[in-house]
């Protein structure tokens, strides 16, 4: 259910960043994931994230209990005092893009919950940004957070850096 959040919340993170660095095929290397406070103060999931390799995550969420609702911030950023993007969504139901994703991952269209329960699933990083982005960025060290969050509670904040420098071999999409 949440992969596609996930590969979501690194996609929409990179869009339109503005920078004067070069941009061009890339290979990219997972160096350090951590999860982050939320703003509230509970959370309604236990949440492990691990780098299964140096491209893949590797996801385990047990949500506690339903949640309607879910807001979410994405900031991306090479240095930490300059932040090249910055996503507000009010409600990941209303989101143009996230609806769908939600629906489709929810098997249900009339109704937009995180239900309670337990989600294991792997995302590949790389594959997912290359093909989103037609297999060219900005290359660099970036840091990436998210923060998704109802009224109540935390569903999950988390902290991932990764390195995209010129790929060694020719991308085919």
């Amino acid at each position: 259910m949440l992969k596609y959040l996930v590969l979501m919340t690194f996609c929409f993170s990179c869009i339109d960043s503005k920078s004067s660095l070069e941009v061009g095929e890339f290979d990219l290397k997972l160096t350090k994931y951590e999860d982050c406070s939320g703003p509230k103060r509970k959370a309604c999931v236990a949440s492990t994230v691990k780098i299964h390799n140096d491209v893949t995550l590797a996801l385990d969420f047990n949500i506690k209990e339903n949640m309607k609702a879910v807001k979410g911030k994405i900031i991306g950023w090479m240095n930490k005092n300059n932040p090249l993007l910055r996503v507000s969504i009010r409600d990941l139901c209303e989101h143009i893009f996230f609806r769908a994703l939600l629906a489709n991952i929810l098997n249900n269209s009339d109704q937009c919950a995180f239900n309670k329960g337990r989600y294991q699933f792997t995302v590949d990083i790389q594959k997912v940004s290359r093909s989103f982005y037609g297999s060219k960025y900005m290359y660099g060290n970036w840091t990436f957070q998210w923060i998704f969050y109802n009224d109540v509670c935390n569903l999950h904040c988390g902290l991932l850096n990764l390195s995209m420098t010129p790929t060694k071999t020719r991308v085919h999409d």
